[in-house]
């Protein structure tokens, strides 16, 4: 689980919102993700200047674990399609990263997603809707 210490926080809360501001579509999602990691360069890609502030601050050590994970769970319309499509653009820039730590991490991150936000989705929508 992303755990990262409190006075850490602040500063990856900023960049949460600043990654809520971007209006990603989930391509541009797994593009941004790759820029973050280096496996794309920036320097064309319009937020430029935040990947370059994030890729300063950000490290694959949780802190980017727990910046998605807080996306994921104020920013994701909860529903199994929407949760699979931001997973799924976070896999493919873990299959796509050339840095084994960011890729794991991305990993990671989208694993958290699925136990702790799309598992207890699920769960609800069985009780409700009945099991197949």
């Amino acid at each position: 689980m992303p755990y990262i210490k409190q006075e850490k926080r602040q500063l990856m809360d900023m960049y949460v919102i600043d990654i809520e501001n971007l209006h990603l579509s989930m391509s541009a999602l797994t593009d941004f993700l790759l820029c973050i990691s280096g496996s794309l360069a920036f320097a064309f890609y319009d937020k430029g200047t935040l990947v370059k502030e994030i890729r300063e601050d950000v490290k694959p050590d949780g802190s980017l674990n727990y910046i998605l994970f807080k996306y994921a769970k104020y920013n994701i319309e909860p529903s199994y399609n929407n949760y699979k499509n931001y997973m799924g653009a976070i896999y493919e820039a873990s299959n796509k990263s050339m840095d084994i730590e960011y890729r794991n991490e991305y990993r990671e991150a989208a694993e958290w997603i699925r136990i702790k936000l799309l598992i207890p989705y699920e769960e609800n929508t069985i009780i409700r809707n009945g099991d197949i």
